[in-house]
């Protein structure tokens, strides 16, 4: 199946994985009486970020997850792993005790003829690790903040309760378009961004949308845009110039992933 017909395959779902640029579908299924049977649907998607999305946003909050492929996680019935720009989903019916057993085989004999890198996005390693919730991380593909301009961020969790936090990244073409998109949302939020440091390109500012959320906490520097929302001053300038360190240190790391 492809974007154009994909929707006679998984109907209401079928827009989602569009989304994440999806390029087509393999999938088979093993039947076996009595009433066992075994489906294996081998997306494909454009690039590692778009599959590593998608797997992102099904994958459960909490799980056992697995070394396998790059990750993947077991519940009951289904068997999901992303590898390179694959994302392979096993679902099984009446496969008796040995389910989990028999998926988990199954899965790595898919991923050994899949080949392709296994690795997450280099992206990722830039989110400081202190205070990360495990397995929080999401690629948003589209409108972040529900803003068309800003096309798409990387994600994750920090904190517990009342402290919880969203750090993002977001990694624009080059320099001029994370600029524009920058000055694109000061305009759209209509406010005077508070201890804004022109040399350093640092803003804070209230967006009405998310006024609930405390204050945006936003920083531009070369082709990256990074930050959160928070009132805590001194907690965001931590998070921000935790980034910063990272971004610098994977600087090389990161433009090689961006030329594949």
């Amino acid at each position: 199946y492809y974007s154009d017909n994909l929707w006679e395959y998984i109907n209401g779902a079928a827009d989602f994985f569009i989304l994440y640029d999806f390029q087509k579908v393999a999938t088979l299924t093993y039947d076996k009486e009595p009433k066992q049977s075994l489906t294996i649907d081998i997306f494909e998607h454009s690039s590692l970020r778009n599959a590593f999305g998608i797997y992102s946003q099904e994958r459960p909050g909490q799980s056992d997850f697995l070394d396998l492929g790059t990750q993947g996680y077991y519940e009951k019935g289904i068997l999901n792993f992303f590898q390179g720009n694959y994302y392979v989903k096993l679902m099984g019916f009446s496969l008796g005790e040995e389910e989990e057993t028999f998926l988990h085989t199954v899965a790595r004999s898919v991923a050994s003829r899949l080949g392709g890198e296994t690795g997450f996005p280099s992206v990722l390693d830039c989110f400081p690790r202190e205070r990360k919730v495990e397995n929080s991380e999401r690629y948003i593909a589209k409108d972040f903040l529900g803003r068309s301009f800003l096309h798409s961020a990387f994600i994750a969790d920090y904190g517990q309760g009342e402290e919880k936090q969203r750090l993002f990244i977001i990694e624009a073409a080059d320099a001029a378009e994370a600029g524009a998109m920058v000055a694109k949302y000061l305009e759209k939020v209509d406010a005077e961004p508070v201890g804004t440091s022109p040399k350093e390109k640092l803003y804070r500012f209230e967006d009405p949308y998310f006024r609930s959320s405390g204050m945006m906490n936003l920083k531009i520097k070369g082709r990256y845009i990074w930050g959160l929302f928070s009132q805590d001053e001194k907690v965001a300038e931590d998070y921000i110039t935790s980034i910063e360190k990272k971004l610098a240190s994977n600087k090389k790391k990161l433009t090689s992933k961006r030329r594949k």
